[in-house]
């Protein structure tokens, strides 16, 4: 299998999905947010009666930026009709534009429980495996993955750590201590900013390394520092010696592809965050059309369900072109590429929890 998900496979567990979405998303109204949710809900059950006549108004209900919102509007829905939107998804809706809404209706936490869960457990290539489970652990704001430590064990009835050493040997193999490392960091303590006394220390501490080959060095300097400490020390090791860091561990024969590939994201992520996100997307945009659709799906959701319009800016300077233009040169269904297009020129709601932890 070379794509992430396969047809049908975002809501191949749904009973489950509703049960978690449910202990997430139990949230009395409060008056905060900048719409009706009860009136919202109404109009989606009526639109939902007349489908496929008005698949356009139900994009513009469900597709905008902002998951608190989304959340308390597939809250609500339940509620009132004792029906999950996730179901009533399925049912009415035909593909492609019902794994994308599907997709988009997930709380965020479980949208990222469910692909890490698919990762450990399908015959995805170690390479591909490997890429997608360092983008979500190594990318992903401390905030985010707390949720997704909380959000497992609720949908898989174990807990992430104890899924990773299904996977991973917790005795041998180097990427599962990575992984941890960095798991654990965001549940016990923070360190933001730059400690000038540390960052040198780790930047000569950096030098040795390579020479004595160590590794478990290696891993504590990029798994346990805050993303201005790891971007500050990419920096300085390249200009003073003016060789990539990133290039220099992926030649390095003691350290494993998994740990290469854990180390890398968390480095580009930490010195530009929105280039990496940027060229993720751009990279996934010709896969919509074929097998490996979510893989797209969840880089666009990751990239502009948050408060912040930087991210059009620097994809159309980056590519010379929008994300609207790159989509409407893909030869897909046209429901799914104007469901795409609103949700990313839609405006984002003050309550977005998506936002980029730069």
């Amino acid at each position: 299998m070379n794509g992430i998900i396969t047809e049908g496979w975002i809501y191949n567990e749904i009973d489950q999905d509703i049960e978690t979405s449910r202990k997430l998303t139990v949230e009395a109204y409060d008056g905060s947010l900048q719409y009706d949710p009860v009136t919202k809900a109404f109009q989606v059950y009526k639109i939902f009666k007349n489908l496929p006549n008005q698949t356009d108004k139900l994009v513009e209900i469900l597709c905008f930026r902002g998951n608190r919102s989304r959340d308390v509007c597939v809250n609500t829905f339940f509620a009132i009709f004792n029906r999950s939107i996730l179901r009533m998804i399925v049912e009415y809706v035909s593909t492609p534009l019902k794994e994308f809404l599907y997709y988009l209706c997930l709380p965020a936490a479980l949208r990222n429980a469910k692909v890490l869960h698919f990762c450990l457990h399908s015959n995805l290539t170690p390479k591909k495996r490997n890429e997608i489970i360092a983008d979500i652990i190594c990318t992903s704001p401390s905030k985010r993955l707390k949720h997704i430590l909380k959000v497992y064990p609720l949908q898989y009835k174990l807990t992430l750590y104890n899924d990773l050493k299904n996977v991973y040997s917790p005795n041998t193999d180097r990427a599962y201590e990575f992984m941890k490392l960095i798991l654990i960091k965001v549940t016990t303590y923070s360190f933001p900013g730059i400690n000038i006394t540390l960052l040198n220390y780790d930047y000569l501490r950096l030098i040795t390394l390579f020479k004595e080959e160590d590794l478990q060095l290696l891993i504590t300097i990029f798994g346990a520092r805050s993303k201005e400490h790891v971007a500050s020390l990419f920096l300085k090791f390249n200009q003073t010696y003016n060789v990539n860091l990133i290039e220099k561990i992926a030649k390095e024969k003691f350290i494993s592809d998994e740990v290469t590939a854990l180390i890398k994201a968390k480095i580009k992520y930490c010195h530009s965050p929105w280039e990496y996100q940027v060229i993720k997307l751009y990279s996934k945009c010709g896969s919509i059309f074929k097998n490996t659709n979510h893989d797209f799906y969840r880089y666009l959701i990751k990239s502009f369900d948050n408060g912040d319009l930087k991210i059009k800016t620097v994809f159309k300077t980056k590519n010379k072109k929008s994300i609207e233009d790159v989509l409407k040169s893909q030869k897909i269904a046209s429901e799914i590429t104007k469901a795409i297009i609103h949700f990313v020129n839609s405006e984002p709601f003050e309550d977005c929890d998506e936002v980029i932890d730069v």
